[in-house]
């Protein structure tokens, strides 16, 4: 019988838990029993990679049942890929019958889609692997479905970076922005200025190349952002300086060096990342002061007639779009610029919505701008209290719009229109804001051809918490984009991504297997320090469980779970859990030590927390009093010939506990070797290695 998922009630809960939510899914019964050596083809040469890809992902998320293997002739394989002209680019049917399944897709992103959703589907039960009988036919409703990594406030590793695209892929997120610059620092190393990269804050050109490659395979298209004019480094204004220069974190909006130098390093960048068709370059939140003294910006409006200062950002707009078409790629700007200027802002200019505050999204349409909505309610993941409850996020859909004071108002989504309903701009508000000039959201109607789609945006997010802060929030807002009408209720969604993320886990944990000898060493770590060991998996085992308890952990058998509660949403979880004042083991991780190295554990937390090394408690705060996971514990653990076993447990009375994140830290100041990422059987392990 076909099933139709975009009514919720008729979700087939007997068939493959998909996230998103297909458009139409045929569930025939019965499961397909892969075989352990599966066989994979293509029918058409450019699948190749995909082939390859599928491969590998499957041997991951059948955790060591499945060995597929590439084959080259389609009649002789189980799982075979192929293209249908007839389909649109995204489109694509998945077909699972007894002993084979067909991927087709309008393009090589189709079929990746369809891989995604046979990862997805992918039963793992003791020695058998196996896949529900099916037949899938979906295609996405909205064809701009992104997420943005901050990677100019904390540095991240290839590694890191790499989990995130496969991240993307699971979900069928099409675009990943890197923001590259940031007065905080500059990320991306440039050969023309070598001195404008901050100096243990980027990675080398080679790893840049690198995560692209490894995008590619995906059929993830990453769009490079330069944040300009404002939200400019030291370096950045010495390269493009106003005369006088100035303080504020603007770079010169008019002179013809600033252009010279920006075309520069959009060569550069685009050079590495040739495949994007946009490039972002940020455009928010300027300090016009900085300009107040500039010489040339007095100049400049002088001789136009002009009196606003903002006329030389708009005239910054118009010139950097003259750049980006040049390049034959289209401009993305976060909104900025207001609806009324005397410099026209060119109309394809694609403008992207984060606070409907400066431009309301329909003047932008009036205007014959397209538009990308990733309003901070409820797109937004930031450490703290800033981040949107996961609900919410399923509560939206992309033509939602809100500020960054949504996330605050429980209700707010709850009034909005229902998607199919809203066919004219609807603003509607949750309650009055004192010094608010616009609703607190609006929803404009579902089938405007101008609204593109969504992007969820992780902010100033330290790389070890970025995948976990993003796995269950993006795959949220991934299915408001896909298919908003379907998945609903939040239990369904919640149903189907706990299944989900235990295949998920397997393609991360492979992620960081195939890069196991790589430290993550963004340059100079000070006098103190080694270096960071960033990523936790690597040299921690984690389970992830939560348990209550009563005593110190030794001995205590923890239950497994499909995937730690990830700070942002911990105290929602806790809070369910608890009957009263309890305390719950939020991570159990084993960490293998040798000589020299001297690990340390270090422990950021927001709400009481109680830490057992080797079943004895080293560590106490019931008080809590840590805003935002900012101050951290360090936790010395000795090297040893087996695991030093570490619990970490948070209060749940009354929601109290917000989060932690956990980082181990290499400190080798008396040996002065270097850190390295090692496996070892049964865990992994860390290890140190002497200089070359």
């Amino acid at each position: 019988m076909v099933q139709n998922a975009n009514h919720p009630e008729s979700f087939p809960r007997g068939a493959a838990a998909l996230i998103p939510p297909p458009r139409q899914l045929s569930a025939c019964g019965g499961h397909w029993r892969l075989p352990a050596a599966v066989s994979i083809a293509v029918r058409d040469p450019a699948l190749a990679d995909l082939a390859a890809l599928l491969a590998g992902h499957l041997r991951a998320a059948g955790l060591g049942g499945l060995d597929p293997a590439v084959v080259a002739d389609p009649a002789q394989a189980g799982i075979v890929l192929a293209l249908d002209p007839a389909l649109a680019e995204e489109a694509h049917v998945l077909a699972v019958v007894e002993g084979g399944a067909t991927l087709t897709g309008g393009s090589a992103a189709g079929v990746a889609w369809a891989a995604a959703s046979l990862v997805q589907a992918l039963v793992v039960e003791h020695a058998e692997r196996r896949l529900p009988l099916m037949r899938v036919a979906d295609a996405p409703q909205f064809g701009y479905r992104g997420l943005m990594v901050d990677v100019a406030r904390h540095p991240h590793s290839l590694v890191t970076l790499k989990k995130v695209v496969v991240l993307c892929w699971f979900y069928k997120v099409r675009f990943l922005q890197l923001h590259l610059a940031d007065v905080e620092a500059f990320a991306f190393p440039s050969t023309a200025f070598p001195d404008l990269a901050t100096p243990g804050r980027h990675l080398p050109l080679e790893d840049w190349r690198e995560l692209e490659a490894f995008a590619a395979r995906h059929q993830v298209v990453i769009v490079p952002e330069l944040d300009v004019p404002g939200h400019a480094n030291q370096a950045l204004r010495r390269l493009c300086p106003t005369d006088p220069p100035t303080g504020a974190p603007v770079v010169n909006p008019v002179s013809e060096r600033t252009f010279a130098v920006l075309a520069t390093l959009l060569d550069e960048i685009l050079a590495v990342f040739p495949r994007t068709p946009f490039v972002h370059i940020g455009a928010d939140e300027v300090a016009y002061d900085g300009w107040a003294r500039c010489r040339d910006c007095a100049a400049f409006l002088r001789e136009r007639g002009l009196t606003s200062i903002e006329e030389a950002y708009r005239h910054f707009i118009a010139r950097m779009h003259g750049l980006v078409t040049a390049r034959g790629r289209r401009m993305i700007v976060w909104e900025g610029f207001a609806a009324e200027g005397v410099i026209p802002i060119p109309f394809d200019v694609i403008v992207q919505f984060f606070d409907v505050e400066y431009l309301q999204p329909e003047q932008a349409i009036a205007r014959g701008h397209q538009v990308i909505n990733s309003s901070w309610g409820p797109l937004y993941v930031v450490p703290g209290n800033a981040t949107c409850p996961l609900p919410l996020v399923h509560q939206w859909y992309p033509g939602i719009f809100g500020g960054n004071a949504l996330s605050c108002v429980p209700d707010a989504l709850a009034q909005a229109p229902a998607f199919a309903a809203c066919d004219r701009l609807d603003p509607f508000f949750a309650r009055p804001l004192a010094g608010r000039r616009h609703p607190f959201a609006k929803a404009l109607p579902a089938a405007d051809p101008a609204l593109l789609g969504a992007m969820m945006c992780s902010w100033e997010m330290l790389e070890g918490d970025q995948v976990p802060a993003l796995r269950r929030h993006l795959a949220a807002m991934s299915e408001r984009c896909w298919n908003p009408q379907a998945g609903r209720p939040f239990t369904d969604f919640l149903l189907r991504l706990e299944s989900t993320d235990w295949r998920l886990a397997g393609l991360l944990r492979a992620v960081v297997l195939a890069d196991r000898n790589r430290i993550p060493d963004f340059g100079p770590c000070g006098p103190e320090y080694g270096p960071f060991i960033n990523d936790l998996e690597a040299g921690i085992r984690d389970d992830g469980p939560v348990a209550r308890i009563a005593a110190p952990p030794a001995g205590l058998a923890l239950p497994r779970r499909a995937f730690a509660g990830d700070f942002c949403d911990l105290h929602r979880e806790l809070q369910e859990r608890a009957a009263g004042t309890a305390w719950f083991v939020h991570r159990f991780t084993a960490v293998h030590a040798a000589e020299p190295t001297v690990p340390t554990a270090l422990l950021g937390y927001d709400g009481p927390v109680r830490v057992w090394l080797n079943g004895v408690e080293v560590f106490t705060d019931r008080s809590g009093a840590n805003p935002a996971l900012r101050d951290m514990a360090a936790i010395p653990l000795a090297p040893r010939s087996g695991a030093n076993e570490l619990a970490i447990a948070l209060d749940a009375d009354g929601g109290k506990a917000w989060g932690i994140y956990l980082r181990l830290r290499s400190d080798m100041r008396a040996s002065g070797t270097r850190g390295q990422i090692a496996s070892s059987p049964g865990s992994p392990s860390v290890k140190a290695q002497q200089p070359a």
